[in-house]
């Protein structure tokens, strides 16, 4: 069973996780994937697709893919479908199982890409199609360490929020990265017949957890001189926060909503937020990464929860 370190767990899996690291440590891993039976219906629970049994079970189901059995936020059981593609069981774990996965296991996940920039972690939320991935990677392009693709884990068990890097792995639609000019790799669930690939960015990853420096939610800019990076704070912050955790309904179903609530609140408190209003085209998507990076590059007086941001659309 090969071993995986990913978003700082080791994991053991049967199936292939293609572009996570290999673990090269030692000691029994946090989190073991196996195939194996999974009931159809769990104790007391109720649903279909997604069911939730005690503090510990959840099972969930995708269709043309299989049925997934998460037990304590530490062994993942799987009933492949007979043709479902290696390359979507994994896309699977990786994405919709591994979120669940954080909230059994107290982390908190995001919908969010991240990049280091001045050794600490800068995360862009935002909903599917938002520009995520695409401003991550034209940070990346500049040189910026990537930290996370999609999924972004905060860990609070310290003193410090540490955003816990996840993969190497990005997906892009097809015009970014020809605007970007990276090279596409497999195209992501390719019978759904969709513009977007996934991107090997490996040469760029670093695994090191950072410590969160700021959130930034993504918008489209219109045609007025409002800025491109506007801070929020109070209930806007905590609704920033809230609106993009993971697999929020689901988790709230698991019964986490009180540490949810809590989390939220925290990061609301004491990590800088701001409105990230992006061009509406890719034509500007240098200069837009060039001025995100000038922004967020610490100062000696680290300006990032202080200044008042001047950069414009031009």
């Amino acid at each position: 069973m090969p071993d995986y370190y990913f978003s700082g767990l080791h994991i053991a899996s049967e199936f292939a996780l293609p572009g996570i690291p290999a673990w090269t440590g030692h000691g029994e891993p946090d989190v073991t994937i196996a195939t194996g039976h999974v009931p159809d219906r769990l104790p007391g629970a109720h649903g279909n697709l997604f069911q939730v049994s005690g503090d510990s079970l959840v099972r969930v189901q995708f269709p043309r893919v299989g049925t997934f059995l998460l037990d304590s936020g530490q062994r993942v059981t799987v009933a492949a479908k007979p043709d479902a593609a290696p390359t979507d069981i994994a896309l699977f774990l990786l994405g919709s199982v591994f979120g669940l996965l954080c909230h059994q296991r107290g982390l908190l996940p995001l919908h969010a890409s991240a990049v280091d920039i001045g050794g600490r972690a800068i995360a862009f939320t935002g909903d599917s199609g938002a520009g995520k991935s695409t401003t991550a990677a034209a940070l990346v392009r500049r040189g910026h360490a990537l930290l996370s693709d999609d999924i972004s884990v905060l860990d609070s068990s310290d003193d410090t929020l540490m955003l816990v890097s996840t993969s190497p792995k990005q997906k892009l639609w097809g015009d970014s990265l020809r605007a970007l000019g990276l090279e596409a790799g497999v195209r992501v669930r390719p019978q759904l017949d969709i513009d977007k690939f996934e991107h090997n960015a490996s040469s760029a990853f670093d695994a090191a957890p950072r410590p969160l420096a700021a959130i930034c939610h993504l918008q489209t800019a219109s045609d007025d001189d409002r800025p491109m990076l506007e801070p929020i704070a109070g209930a806007r912050a905590l609704q920033g926060v809230r609106h993009n955790i993971y697999r929020l309904q689901a988790a709230q179903e698991m019964g986490k909503e009180q540490r949810l609530f809590l989390q939220s609140a925290t990061i609301a408190a004491t990590i800088p937020q701001f409105i990230l209003r992006r061009p509406a085209t890719l034509d500007g998507l240098e200069s837009f990464a060039e001025a995100i990076a000038d922004f967020f590059t610490p100062a000696a007086d680290d300006g990032v929860a202080a200044a008042a941001p001047t950069a414009q659309h031009g």
